[in-house]
């Protein structure tokens, strides 16, 4: 067990002069000549619509439901879409004659929306489309790469 060690020199902490009961006063002051000004009819009410008309942010960019975290954000897609997206690809993947590119997919799901067979708010725009090809294609020869080194090592 060790022993405490006991200072040799004293401790000066200093007092702070901030008075806080000061630094409310001006607040309340402040507020009540703000609240006097508006019953004296002395705020210009122009001068704030065009500050608030000027405002630079979009209504709500403020909301937690707006952020975006990380690269990535906003709308998953429903995985009903994310189906039939594989479809199309794997499509062009049997028959290159059949290949569909972002635009011919977003075109098929459109027409599904119009027949009612999807609900025209789920279907994604043509850059969320294009972004998934480059994923899920990337993700099909990852795969295909580990199916053919796994073939190469049950053969030796």
């Amino acid at each position: 067990m060790s022993t405490p060690t006991i200072s040799q020199s004293t401790w000066t902490i200093p007092i702070s002069n901030f008075d806080t009961n000061s630094k409310r006063k001006k607040i309340d002051t402040s507020s009540n000549k703000i609240l006097m000004q508006n019953n004296e009819g002395n705020i210009n009410i122009e001068e704030n619509f065009i500050i608030d008309t000027e405002f630079q942010l979009a209504s709500g960019w403020a909301l937690k439901a707006n952020q975006k975290f990380g690269k990535r954000g906003g709308v998953k897609m429903s995985k009903k879409i994310i189906t039939l997206l594989q479809g199309f690809f794997h499509a062009g993947n049997a028959n290159k004659s059949d290949r569909y590119t972002a635009h011919d997919m977003l075109s098929e799901l459109n027409d599904m929306a119009i027949e009612g067979e999807l609900d025209p708010e789920i279907i994604p725009k043509v850059e969320t489309i294009e972004n998934w090809i480059g994923r899920y294609s990337a993700a099909c020869k990852r795969e295909m790469a580990a199916i053919v080194l796994e073939r190469q090592e049950k053969n030796k």
